[in-house]
């Protein structure tokens, strides 16, 4: 670590510890150290982490004022209460340093609420207002937290590649972001394809988006050429039909009502199997790397599960749920077998024969799977997105070990709920929040190994 770097990481401290006790801007002195390193040191890694760790402030400032502000308006506390509060913080800090910020803004809160509801209402207003201030200052700091980790997972990068002479050009750090990319917009791809089946039949969906990503990267295939040989073409088959085949049982799965044990059990096996490839290949994590994919899969569990509104048997989709995460986990690993000199034929490939397998399925179960109706063509959005998360897992598994790229993108229902939530108005319920929690965590370990 450099004289600057030693002083930038101070500042970094400093404004975590100002998250923590609002007396500085704590997220502007991460950010802002993220950014004079990124000037210092200039190449795509210090300028990719810059962009990652704004990407998490800035969700995080969103997120922080969305979340509480929300909760505070269904505990009826108004907004010039909280300003009240604000100003109360603003005049306590000044009778007594740090503390008088707690102390005010309860006197603040307090005093406005008894002027509005009366004296008996006004403490459960202020209590409230307490607990949602605490959320914000919460998730202010895990934001901080992933951008300062994000910052040090990119100068432990650099400094391995200084010290280390990897013809490859390899990163850690590019393979992490790279399987995140892939996370978010598989994350997407579902929520778009999930809000199009609601009205159309979801095999008529997962037919054309297949359809639709397929011509895509056909034509992405004209601008990036490659050389792909017979066992690259033939690793594409194999990734197809469990691309193809961990889809259809899912789709079974979840029409049968059984989503709280399919969905899980399919998310947790889509990680499973190609960290099992991995470790028998010969790929060694780091104990950090490793951590954060223990941590990865009981967050891929929870995140996922919906709670049961009825009685429900486990045996119930669990079949479905484990085929369908071998179909998944065999996407993942197959894909990781074709090197990048094999360019992205073989990834159209893989959505061709996924399109076969899902009418193949379908036409099992006696399903309507060919698309007659035009909201169908929904499916051509959720088709783009996924095969763009399918060509950013592709790319960094050439950079980085399956047992991190894989683990990574399984993490996509995090999205998925995420969006839910904030466009949807839907519930998050706890073991779901607890599941994003450890799913921040999970990355922000792999990220640091």
């Amino acid at each position: 670590m450099s004289p600057l770097e030693l002083c930038l990481a101070l500042v970094v401290v400093v404004g975590l510890v100002g998250v923590l006790v609002p007396v500085l801007p704590g997220s502007v002195l991460v950010l802002g150290s993220v950014f004079v390193w990124t000037l210092a040191e200039g190449g795509a890694t210090a300028w990719t982490v810059l962009v990652v760790a704004t990407l998490f402030i800035a969700a995080g400032t969103v997120v922080k004022y969305v979340v509480p502000g929300r909760r505070l308006q269904q505990a009826g506390v108004p907004t010039s209460t909280q300003w009240w509060g604000a100003l109360g913080a603003f005049a306590g800090f000044f009778v007594v340093p740090v503390v008088g910020l707690f102390l005010g803004f309860v006197a603040g809160v307090y005093a406005a609420e008894r002027q509005r509801v009366g004296h008996d209402s006004a403490w459960p207003s202020t209590l409230a207002a307490l607990r949602a201030a605490g959320l914000s200052i919460l998730i202010e700091l895990v934001a901080a937290i992933l951008a300062a980790t994000t910052w040090v997972g990119g100068w432990r990068s650099r400094d391995r590649a200084r010290c280390t002479a990897v013809a490859s050009g390899r990163s850690h750090l590019m393979a992490v972001l790279l399987s995140l990319l892939a996370a978010a917009s598989y994350g997407l791809a579902d929520f778009v394809g999930g809000v199009t089946s609601r009205r159309v039949s979801p095999w008529s969906v997962a037919l054309v988006a297949q359809v639709g990503g397929a011509t895509l990267v056909f034509l992405l295939t004209l601008v990036v050429p490659g050389s792909p040989t017979r066992a690259d073409l033939a690793w594409s088959l194999v990734a197809g039909l469990g691309n193809g085949f961990g889809t259809a049982f899912l789709y079974r799965g979840l029409s049968s009502g059984r989503m709280g044990v399919v969905a899980p059990v399919s998310g947790v096996g889509a990680a499973v199997v190609p960290v099992a490839v991995g470790v028998l290949t010969g790929e060694r994590p780091d104990t950090l790397v490793w951590l954060g994919i223990l941590i990865a899969l009981p967050a891929i569990w929870l995140v996922a599960r919906e709670p049961a509104t009825g009685p429900t048997r486990l045996g119930a989709g669990l079949l479905d749920g484990v085929l369908a995460g071998l179909g998944f986990g065999t996407l993942f690993a197959a894909l990781a077998q074709i090197p990048k000199e094999a360019g992205f034929l073989p990834l159209a490939l893989n959505q061709v024969v996924a399109g076969v397998a899902i009418v193949a399925v379908a036409t099992a179960l006696r399903s309507p799977w060919l698309p007659r109706e035009p909201r169908a063509l929904g499916g051509v959005v959720s088709g783009a997105l996924g095969a763009l998360a399918t060509g950013a897992f592709l790319v960094a598994t050439h950079g980085g070990y399956l047992t991190v790229t894989a683990v990574i993108a399984s993490l996509y229902p995090a999205f998925t709920v995420m969006l839910a939530a904030f466009v949807l108005r839907e519930h998050v319920h706890r073991a779901q929040a607890i599941g994003l929690g450890l799913c921040a965590v999970a990355v922000t370990l792999v990220a640091a190994g």
